[in-house]
């Protein structure tokens, strides 16, 4: 197979490995390349991006997270006048529905500071306290899936030699369990998990050498967004 691999011949390897018939199963092979592609890049959170929210409105408590993203790493709050809160805590729901039990109908909170995430239905959605008083914006940071893989020249996004090895190898276990050759489907089972956990070893050094520390708890400033010194103690 040519390196770097493009797209077709991803295709071609597999075809020829299982024997699969080039014209007649070479749709569900694209299917089994891209299947591998997003699952690479979802267990090792390879495809990273940030969304922006439009200016919230006043009261709002449920934002939908944004479809793009399938999974969340940080929330950052900015206040109506521009202000970075910075991240923003995950907490229970049980914690966010205390905090609206204490919140007063006209107190100024401030930008919004904790989120409990909830998934389900059609999308998935933040509780945030406090509420919107109106010109917030949430950023979320978290990762996708890639672009799939559709033309004959697209290449995997993941560098090589990780991504020809990983595509192609989790596709022949897919194809080889279509096929019920049970036999190599734990080959290429075995081949497929061997260069994902190379890739993700690769994943972890990338941002550098040091030694990544555990986060130390701090504390900053809430600015209420009416100037109020009216602010719960428990707040």
């Amino acid at each position: 197979m040519p390196f770097p691999a493009t797209f077709v011949n991803l295709q071609d390897a597999v075809i020829d490995k299982l024997r699969l018939d080039p014209d007649l199963d070479r749709d569900k092979v694209k299917d089994w390349i891209n299947a591998a592609y997003y699952e690479a890049c979802s267990e090792t959170e390879f495809y990273l991006d940030s969304v922006e929210t439009q200016q919230l409105q006043p009261g709002v408590s449920v934002i939908g997270v944004p479809a793009l993203l399938t999974y969340l790493n940080y929330i950052t709050s900015s206040g109506q006048d521009g202000s970075n809160y910075g991240t923003m805590d995950l907490v229970g729901l049980d914690v966010i529905l205390d905090k609206r039990s204490y919140g007063g109908a006209t107190a100024g909170w401030g930008a919004p500071s904790l989120y409990a995430y909830k998934s389900g239905g059609l999308s998935s959605v933040i509780e945030i306290w406090p509420s919107a008083t109106g010109g917030e914006i949430l950023s979320f940071y978290g990762g996708r899936l890639p672009p799939a893989l559709l033309n004959d020249t697209d290449q995997p996004m993941i560098p090589e030699p990780y991504g020809s090895n990983i595509l192609e190898f989790g596709a022949d276990a897919q194809a080889s369990e279509f096929k019920q050759n049970y036999i190599m489907l734990s080959t290429y089972q075995q081949e497929s998990a061997y260069w994902l956990s190379r890739f993700r070893a690769f994943q972890n050094n990338r941002p550098g050498n040091k030694v990544q520390q555990f986060q130390i708890e701090h504390s900053r400033a809430r600015v209420s967004a009416n100037n109020s010194a009216d602010i719960p103690a428990n707040w």
